[in-house]
């Protein structure tokens, strides 16, 4: 009785012809969109990094005042009946990036996600909340900028001033909540609007900083740059881990090809 051995590998290429081409494209080992992140992670970095020397020993930089009193006094030229408005919708905005209003967003998006049985935004969004508040307030401490006394403050404001808090936790909370998002939509103008949005929120809540006077423009400067470098690291570890679940979906196959067979 002759037996002939069955190359079962070969035999799972034909019934699977989509996997192995999966296989092939992981073992490259970076993407273009991987490549462009990290680029993008280290020249912000740099240029952050740079802000924050700039700020050591109580330095600033001529404009940072400049810019400041500039603000105010364009604000102050509305008239008071106008500029009381302005000042309350200012403040108004600042709240949005305060770590009471985000970790509530957070938590409430992420009990929504995790209904969904979507464990894995449940985890990154309030990983990134906290992971964010945390990076933000070691920052602090590194750099000890004191806050600006340039012009009268709206709002009470206590800590370090550099990076600013608000402006670098709701870059990381907002853009972080866009992506999950944007992930999870079907439509190119569905994602647009919510990545739009979102930046477009952690803009006016930067500017908010400088404009009741709690933040230099290098502080806000400064938090923008530390949250995209923070959000682009969320987003690469979720690129490298999509290849993870495609393996898996490789080997399972094979698995099952290869069971069929025996039987």
């Amino acid at each position: 009785m002759i037996t002939k051995e069955i190359n079962y590998d070969r035999l799972d290429s034909h019934r699977h012809p989509a996997i192995p081409g999966q296989a092939l494209r992981m073992k490259s080992k970076l993407s273009r969109s991987q490549v462009v992140i990290l680029a993008t992670i280290i020249l912000v970095g740099l240029g952050a990094i740079q802000l924050g020397i700039a700020t050591l020993g109580g330095k600033s930089p001529a404009w940072d005042k400049k810019v400041m009193h500039n603000v105010r006094d364009y604000a102050e030229r509305m008239g008071a009946p106008i500029v009381t408005h302005v000042n309350e919708a200012i403040r108004d905005i600042s709240a949005l990036g305060s770590m009471i209003v985000l970790g509530i967003l957070s938590v409430i998006v992420s009990g929504y996600f995790l209904i969904r049985r979507d464990y894995t935004a449940c985890i990154v969004l309030l990983g990134s909340w906290l992971g964010g508040w945390t990076v933000m307030n070691g920052l602090k401490y590194c750099y000890g900028r004191a806050r600006p006394d340039i012009v009268q403050n709206l709002q009470e404001a206590t800590g370090y001033s550099f990076p600013s808090g608000h402006t670098m936790v709701s870059t990381i909370v907002y853009l972080t909540l866009a992506i999950l998002l944007a992930d999870r939509t079907e439509r190119r103008s569905g994602r647009i609007y919510v990545i739009t949005f979102a930046s477009t929120l952690t803009l006016l809540i930067g500017f908010s900083r400088v404009y009741i006077g709690v933040h230099y423009p290098t502080d806000v400067l400064g938090g923008w740059g530390f949250g995209l470098i923070f959000v682009l690291v969320v987003r690469l570890m979720m690129e490298w881990k999509s290849p993870k679940k495609s393996r898996n979906l490789s080997e399972n196959a094979q698995k099952t090809g290869a069971s069929s067979l025996n039987s």
